[in-house]
């Protein structure tokens, strides 16, 4: 996939957290950031494991069902923390007591972030 794939998926990803009520969602453009893993990353901060495990099940539902596949999950048993990797897309969901500990968008403060907030976007053919 290409960059401006990956952008498109990434606002996605966060219009779809942002609908099962994640907080303080975060969407980087790590492009042209010092030691980039991918080329976006999501943060966002759940209320509960339960709340974790939801945002990790819809996330990675929703966009299997229009092809994108995460590439690795990790964090599958963990309370605190969860991460989906689609290659050019990390998505971080924390629990919000692990969220300001770990602090990861200190890393990288130059990168760029991207507002998506009113851009409304909602997948292709997707029943609900």
């Amino acid at each position: 996939m290409t960059p401006l794939q990956f952008r498109k998926i990434a606002l996605l990803a966060a219009a779809l957290a942002d609908e099962k009520k994640a907080e303080d969602i975060l969407l980087l453009d790590l492009r042209k950031a010092v030691a980039s893993v991918s080329d976006y990353i999501l943060i966002m901060s759940a209320n509960s494991q339960t709340h974790m495990e939801a945002l990790e099940w819809f996330l990675s539902d929703s966009l299997e069902e229009i092809g994108v596949n995460p590439v690795h999950k990790d964090g599958t048993r963990s309370e605190h923390w969860k991460v989906l990797d689609y290659g050019g897309l990390l998505v971080h969901i924390f629990h919000q007591e692990y969220r300001a500990f770990y602090s990861l968008e200190r890393l990288w403060e130059e990168a760029k972030e991207i507002h998506w907030q009113k851009k409304n976007i909602k997948p292709k053919n997707k029943k609900r």
